[in-house]
C-alpha cells in the first residue's frame, strides 16, 4: 500500500477504472465498521469489538488471519452479503491527521488507477470532477458516522457494558475458536437504569447493540464456508 494525501496538482492525471474485482480485500479478515452499518451487517457476519488502544467495532469476515471468506477466487464479492463501507470506499481512505483534521488519502498501488481511461478526479482546469464530488460526499458521510461510532463506543465503555469474549464455532469435522474479542455483556445491559436505556435508544445505539448480539451467530456460516461446504 502506497498512500498519498489527495492533491489536485500531484494527482491531476489520475483516472479510476471502477471494477467488481475486490481482490484487494481478499486478505482482510477484520474490517472497521461504523455503528450505522450494524443492522445490515448483522445478517451476514459477526460484529465484534477489538481493543486497539481503545475499543473499535469490527466486522469479522473470516476465521483465519489473511482470509476474507466473502471474496471469491475471481475477486467478486459473495452477493448478496453486505459490503462494509471501508471496502466500498477503497482506494480512498480517511486518516485523522490530528487537531480534528481528517485527511483524504489514495492508495497509489491500487490496480484500478489509469491516466487515460476511467473516471477522472480533476478537470483540466484543476477543479473537482463530478466523480470526485460523489466520492467526497460519501467520505463526508463516513466522517460523520466515524464520530458517531466513537460516541457509541464511549457510551459502551462509560456504562461498562463490554466484556472479553472468545467465539467458538462448530462444524462436523472441526471446531474453530477466535479469541481476544469483546462483546456487550447482556446481564449488565439488562441491569442498566431505565434512564440510561432510554438514552441509548434515543441515540439509536440500542438497535446497534442488539444487532451486534444477533450477529455473533453468523460465524457458523464463515466456518462452513472455510470448510468448503
Amino acid at each position: 500500500m502506497r498512500l498519498e494525501r489527495l492533491n489536485r496538482e500531484a494527482h491531476a492525471h489520475l483516472r479510476l477504472n471502477q471494477t467488481t474485482d475486490l481482490s484487494y480485500a481478499g486478505s482482510t479478515h477484520l474490517v472497521d465498521l461504523a455503528a450505522v452499518e450494524f443492522v445490515q451487517a448483522a445478517a451476514d457476519f459477526p460484529i465484534v469489538f477489538l481493543d486497539e488502544d481503545g475499543m473499535t467495532p469490527k466486522g469479522l469476515l473470516g476465521l483465519q488471519d489473511g482470509v476474507n471468506s466473502f471474496v471469491r477466487d475471481d475477486g467478486r464479492w459473495r452477493e448478496p452479503a453486505y459490503v462494509p463501507g471501508v471496502i466500498r470506499m477503497f482506494p480512498f481512505l480517511l486518516s485523522d491527521d490530528g487537531d480534528g483534521d481528517i485527511g483524504v488519502y489514495v492508495d497509489l498501488d491500487f490496480t484500478g488507477w489509469d491516466t487515460t481511461h476511467g473516471k477522472r478526479l480533476f478537470e483540466d482546469d484543476g477543479s473537482d470532477a463530478p466523480y470526485l464530488h460523489e466520492v467526497m460526499e460519501f467520505l463526508r458521510g463516513a466522517v460523520v458516522e466515524e464520530r458517531r461510532t466513537r460516541d457509541f463506543m464511549g457510551d459502551l465503555e462509560r456504562l461498562e457494558l463490554l466484556r472479553p469474549m472468545t467465539l467458538t464455532f462448530e462444524h462436523p469435522e472441526r471446531a474453530f475458536t477466535v479469541g481476544d474479542l469483546w462483546t456487550v455483556d447482556e446481564d449488565r445491559l439488562q441491569a442498566l437504569p431505565y434512564g440510561e436505556v432510554a438514552l441509548l435508544h434515543s441515540k439509536g445505539y440500542l438497535a446497534c447493540i442488539h444487532a451486534h448480539l444477533l450477529s455473533l451467530h453468523q460465524g457458523t456460516k464463515l466456518l462452513y464456508r472455510l470448510m468448503g461446504d
